[in-house]
């Protein structure tokens, strides 16, 4: 269940966030050592695609992180059980704790790898 809205956030119930099965569409290099960039992260609703993105860092042992202040940027909106917005701060920090669980270092890793081997290039020069 979701509401519609001309705000193009796609609404569902706060319960149903760890129901959303997000899948790695792509993660991208910001700069020319493959040291940062972002990730995205994508779910297939009936209203529209679910898109959840944040930003990531390598440090110099290869450990890969979600920097500080940690940022999630989606087109969500979580809704209460009265179904009204519970608005970008809650919406936000629910997403944090998704993240949190989510397996997502290994996507950015392979994505590093690759431009480290020479495979691909950065967005960013």
């Amino acid at each position: 269940m979701s509401r519609k809205n001309n705000d193009y956030y796609v609404r569902i119930p706060a319960q149903a966030l760890n129901l959303l099965g997000l899948t790695h569409h792509s993660t991208e290099i910001t700069c020319s050592r493959a040291r940062s960039g972002f990730t995205q992260w994508v779910a297939s609703h009936p209203d529209a695609l679910l898109v959840v993105s944040w930003d990531w860092i390598r440090l110099d042992d290869g450990a890969i992180l979600h920097p500080c202040p940690r940022v999630v940027l989606s087109n969500l909106m979580l809704l209460n059980d009265d179904a009204l917005d519970l608005g970008c701060g809650l919406t936000e920090l629910a997403l944090l704790r998704l993240v949190d669980r989510l397996d997502w270092k290994p996507a950015v890793f392979r994505t590093c790898d690759r431009f480290v081997r020479g495979l691909s290039e950065p967005t960013a020069r």
